[in-house]
């Protein structure tokens, strides 16, 4: 991919009292300039760089802190507000209007020097709320701190091959990091364009001997670190944390390491993949290391300005040089690395890396041409067999100093084995004198620890004697309290016991009265007892009389009886043989045929009235004879079922007269209908009932 051309759209920052200014000093727009006043204090700066990110395991800083993430959208736009307000918004979007009419991206440089308390604000969170979209996250507006230097370096295209040195360090005293896996996706990154002969990666052993060494032997256009690093606030300089010879961490300042790599002008790009290499103080813009390299000369620094989890920088390293090596410029570069690392659902950590340059950021390889790639060829070659003859005579070289180091340690062994022989006669002889010397200090000293042990001994005697004597007096003391505490206790045993003795006294009459009212309970149940027991007997009494009066009730039934049934049976006479029962049925025949017939007149009649009134048709005639005819039979059926009762007969009329009343008197059902509940239902249920009610009286009456 061919590189991609940019305008560049420069802001100066100036302190001016309690506010700053901001200077358009170069855009494709022009210039312009306002005030602005920082959204948040100086106390609230330092918790969000505190709290800044999510909860974060192997993070590569000296100051490991558990933090929550705040809302960052929030910070970015206001950030963005105080920037780019006013004049200052006109310009930007008339310039990015000129770019994309151009086909460039713009690239915003952020000039620091004049205002070095805004060094430490994360302005690559710059959030556009308009558009929806951080500023930084864009390869069209990628995001550059641009420190003004007296002398001003410049980038140097690589011709064809991008040499890269690589330092890893890990000390044993210090938290672990995952350092190889990091190695090798940037292997494999750079894999194609290692095979092309592009691209080389060296890697160096973690000392600044080490990478002296490594520099001399050939050049390099890009360092990059990966390991701890921090911010010393006792000296007010960021640390890389390198190893010394036992492995252990190795605290290098930024103005050290700036030093061991002025000389190396080829040296164009520095990438530091640690925490908080870009952290600054307050008041110096180059106390943090990556503006130290810059202060020494390296054209660009790529540091990081937080916190970063091991993903997230190894994601980093992985896009900044594949991007890198497909032809984008450093800011370009960084822009697509921090895409990545957001589209890994990582809301923060792709605001960590920040770029500073003093230069116009380019593109540090350059497409090489087929004359370039065979003289690439020939000099990897060259390279690679001049490494091979280097590693074969430092391995010669290495042989002789062992052997050599081995000859040295013998001699120095039989040198130290002579110097310990002297030592130890020396010791010896000291010892002897030293021991007589002790011998008159231990006499000495027993004399002074036996006149000290007299002494003390009467001191003893006379502490003895007042221990005694305090002893003595604190017993009476006791004795006395225990005396006091006796005669007290006893007082309130005899309280006491009055007070059981009342108790027992109150509980007496208590105990009496309560006998007393038992007494009084029990005479009283007596009592009751006596009562209920002759109402129980009168009750049996009467109970007693009254089943002898239903047996003389039953027994005066059955005579009854008896003398009913005596008196159907046939009794021979002296003037013929004659049975009753069947003239009274006879007799009670004739009565009922006669009541039949004078109320089947009496039902002509009406019905010759309810036919006038209602049905005038002349069908009441034959309606009144056949309810006639039915009344007879009814009055032959009622003298059969009185079997010649008198009193039964009467009480059947009487329940046929009754009933045919109500049967007259319901007028809404017509004639013919009249006439068949009239025979049977009305005459028959009349008579049968009437003989009912009639024997019911009898048995009553009894």
């Amino acid at each position: 991919m061919s590189a991609k051309s940019y305008l560049n759209f420069d802001l100066l920052l100036n302190e001016a009292g309690d506010n700053y200014q901001v200077h358009v000093i170069d855009s494709p727009a022009g210039q312009a300039s306002r005030t602005f006043t920082l959204p948040f204090s100086a106390v609230e700066l330092e918790n969000f760089i505190l709290k800044i990110g999510q909860n974060r395991g192997s993070v590569r800083s000296l100051y490991i802190e558990r933090i929550d993430v705040p809302s960052i959208q929030k910070l970015g736009g206001a950030l963005y507000e105080a920037l780019f307000g006013g004049a200052i918004a006109e310009r930007f979007r008339s310039s990015l209007a000129i770019a994309r009419r151009e086909g460039c991206g713009l690239r915003i440089r952020l000039r620091l020097s004049g205002a070095p308390k805004l060094i430490d604000i994360p302005w690559e969170l710059l959030f556009d709320a308009d558009n929806n979209n951080y500023i930084g996250l864009s390869v069209n507006t990628p995001i550059i701190r641009k420190l003004d230097l007296a002398t001003l370096p410049e980038i140097r295209q690589a011709q064809g091959v991008l040499q890269v040195l690589v330092m890893i360090s890990s000390p044993s005293n210090y938290q672990q990091l995952d350092v190889e896996r990091e190695w090798d996706r940037i292997n494999s990154a750079t894999l194609s364009l290692q095979k092309e002969g592009r691209m080389v990666l060296t890697r160096v052993e973690p000392s600044l001997v080490a990478l002296q060494r490594q520099l001399r032997r050939g050049e390099y256009h890009v360092f990059h670190y990966i390991g701890h690093g921090g911010f010393d606030r006792t000296n007010n300089d960021g640390v890389l944390v390198l190893e010394d010879q036992q492995k252990k961490g190795h605290l290098v300042s930024g103005q050290y390491l700036g030093t061991i790599l002025y000389d190396e002008t080829t040296l164009q790009l520095v990438l530091l993949n640690s925490c908080s290499g870009g952290r600054t103080s307050v008041t110096d813009p180059f106390a943090g290391v990556g503006q130290s390299l810059l202060q020494k000369g390296i054209p660009a620094v790529i540091a990081m300005q937080f916190e970063i989890t091991d993903d997230a920088a190894i994601t980093f390293s992985h896009e900044f040089y594949a991007a890198l090596v497909d032809g984008y410029s450093i800011d370009a570069s960084v822009a697509e690395a921090r895409k990545m690392i957001y589209a890994e659902a990582n809301q923060l950590e792709w605001a960590t890396p920040v770029l500073y340059t003093s230069i116009d950021s380019g593109s540090l390889l350059r497409e090489p041409t087929p004359e370039e790639l065979h003289g690439m060829e020939e000099q990897r070659r060259q390279r690679e067999e001049a490494k091979h003859q280097a590693e074969l005579k430092h391995q010669q070289e290495e042989e002789a100093r062992q052997l050599e180091l081995k000859r040295q340690q013998e001699e120095e062994a039989k040198r130290q084995s002579e110097l310990k022989r002297q030592q130890e006669e020396a010791k010896r002889q000291a010892e002897v004198k030293h021991q007589q010397e002790e011998d008159a200090k231990r006499q000495a000293e027993l004399r002074r620890q036996q006149e000290e042990a007299k002494r003390q001994a009467e001191v003893k005697h006379q502490q003895e004697e007042d221990a005694k004597r305090q002893a003595e007096l604190r017993r009476q003391q006791e004795e006395e309290v225990k005396r006091q505490a006796e005669l007290k206790r006893q007082q309130e045993e005899k309280s006491k016991r009055q007070a059981e003795l009342k108790r027992q006294e109150e509980e007496a009459a208590k105990h009496q009265a309560e006998l007393k009212r038992q007494e009084e309970d029990a005479a009283k149940r007596q009592a009751k007892l006596q009562a209920e027991l002759k109402r129980q007997q009168e009750e049996e009494a009467k109970h007693q009389a009254e089943l002898k009066h239903q047996q003389e009730e039953i027994e005066h039934q059955e005579e009854l009886k008896h003398q009913q049934e005596v008196s159907y049976q046939v009794k021979p006479v002296e003037d013929g043989m004659q049975q009753q029962p069947i003239a009274s049925t006879r007799k009670y025949l004739y009565i009922g045929a006669a009541v039949g017939l004078v109320y089947a007149i009496l039902t002509f009649v009406l019905s010759l009235v309810d036919g006038f009134m209602f049905m005038p048709n002349g069908n009441e005639w034959l309606i009144a004879g056949a309810v006639g005819v039915a009344n007879i039979l009814a009055g032959a059926v009622v003298a059969v079922i009185s079997k010649g009762s008198f009193k039964l007969f009467i009480g059947a009329i009487i329940g046929i007269a009754i009933f045919m009343i109500m049967y007259h008197i319901a007028n809404n059902i017509n004639y013919v209908s009249k006439f068949f509940v009239g025979l049977f239902v009305v005459t028959p249920l009349g008579a049968v009932i009437g003989v009912f009610i009639s024997k019911w009286m009898l048995s009553r009456s009894g």
